[in-house]
């Protein structure tokens, strides 16, 4: 849950237990007995407030994704300065162009250190990039080791331990 949804679901709940320490003992029966549409009214609200919430994230992502980066800044973190070295070796290495299956350009970049390729829409729009580092000359890629959860012994029960 993102910081905004958690304060949104905070406020609501706080406002929920207000309301329900506020209706005296047996006041629920009593509404839901003079207005028995009262639970689908109550239903259709809470659909209607989790669609306005859902746009209102939305509009807060769209806000944060719209500020301009400045892309000569610093970093604010380790992972910001490892990222933005790779993103520089990436600039300065040798791209090259290949036919794409649809709409963009399809550049594919070989380094000594890093692997990648990006599709580029209308020559200025980075649709998609992907770097991966290069493995040494003759080295087989290390693979996670991972044992079978299932253990199969033949026709042979299990040994009894």
């Amino acid at each position: 849950m993102n910081p905004v949804e958690r304060v949104l679901h905070q406020e609501l709940t706080g406002l929920l237990d207000r309301l329900a320490t506020s209706v005296p003992e047996g006041g629920f029966e009593s509404i839901r007995a003079s207005s028995p549409t009262l639970k689908a009214r109550v239903d259709d609200a809470d659909a209607k407030l989790a669609a306005v919430r859902e746009s209102l994230l939305d509009s807060y992502a769209i806000d944060f994704l719209s500020v301009p980066v400045d892309p000569a800044a610093p970093a604010q973190s380790a992972e910001g300065d490892v990222i933005r070295q790779h993103l520089d070796r990436a600039v300065a290495g040798r791209w090259e162009n290949f036919p794409s299956p649809g709409e963009g350009a399809d550049w594919r970049l070989e380094d000594e250190q890093l692997t990648g390729a990006a599709l580029i829409w209308e020559d200025k729009v980075v649709v998609h990039l992907q770097l991966f580092p290069r493995t040494a000359q003759g080295s087989q890629p290390q693979m996670p080791n991972y044992r079978p959860r299932v253990r199969r012994y033949g026709s042979s029960p299990p040994p009894v331990e």
